[in-house]
């Protein structure tokens, strides 16, 4: 194996080493795949934040059954803001849960500490 891998280093470094001129095509073919890369890393990224900011806003509002929209999302995107609403799911689910639960069993209490948490929150 040691042996293949030296050979086709020397195979691919021999017509450079001749005084070739590296093929132009090739070159900008992997200068515009480079180049599609970075665009599309940088567009995946813009796409991540939008939606991350305009789910952001909307929880710190008091919406807390706000979700990351999907629908122009795909590959990694689509991943990473599925990733967020399922946690979102995974806390607040139970979160409505006890809420539900603290004001069945105390109707009065649960209303002024649910005020309390909510201002607290929004000011910070």
């Amino acid at each position: 194996m040691t042996s293949k891998v030296k050979k086709d280093i020397f195979e691919r470094s021999t017509p450079l080493s001749k005084g070739e001129e590296p093929e132009k095509e090739k070159n900008e073919t992997v200068n515009e795949t480079r180049k599609e890369e970075r665009m599309s890393n940088t567009t995946m990224s813009a796409v991540v934040l939008k939606e991350f900011k305009i789910l952001l806003e909307a929880i710190k509002a008091g919406h807390l059954d706000a979700r990351v929209d999907l629908s122009d999302t795909s590959g990694a995107d689509r991943e990473l803001l599925e990733g967020i609403n399922e946690m979102l799911d995974a806390v607040i689910g139970p979160l409505n849960v006890a809420t539900v639960s603290a004001r069945e069993t105390y109707p009065r209490t649960s209303r002024m500490i649910i005020r309390v948490i909510l201002t607290r929150s929004r000011t910070t």
